[in-house]
């Protein structure tokens, strides 16, 4: 990635997790679309791991069903792209099963978390 690529990945990322992290339940929900889109394409090492910590973080409370799928969807996208994250996500230990009951994408979603978490 060229210099300014990953100051503006930089920036992005920063206000993702200032999103993810917020009371807000707008700003919140349009940080796991920001997120999804992000782990869409290529994330540096060090924006996955500071994504994935915010998106742990706010995966540990209850969201609605569609900021869980966006969340878990991008969460598992790093743990598979970044052997680290998945370090991380079986360091801090949060129990997502009580996702699995809200939709089967979550269930499946949740099962993948768990394969790749161990």
């Amino acid at each position: 990635m060229g210099g300014e690529q990953v100051v503006n990945q930089q920036v992005v990322v920063k206000a993702t997790v200032t999103g993810l992290l917020s009371e807000e339940a707008d700003l919140r929900k349009n940080a796991t679309v920001l997120v999804y889109n992000l782990c869409l394409g290529q994330v540096t090492e060090d924006s996955a791991v500071e994504l994935a910590s915010a998106l742990l973080q706010c995966l540990g409370e209850t969201v609605p069903e569609p900021e869980a799928f966006r969340s878990l969807s991008s969460l598992v996208q790093l743990m598979t792209s970044f052997t680290q994250v998945s370090g991380l996500a079986q360091a801090i230990g949060v129990d997502l099963s009580h996702y699995s009951s809200q939709s089967d994408r979550l269930k499946s979603l949740c099962q993948q978390y768990q394969q790749l978490a161990s």
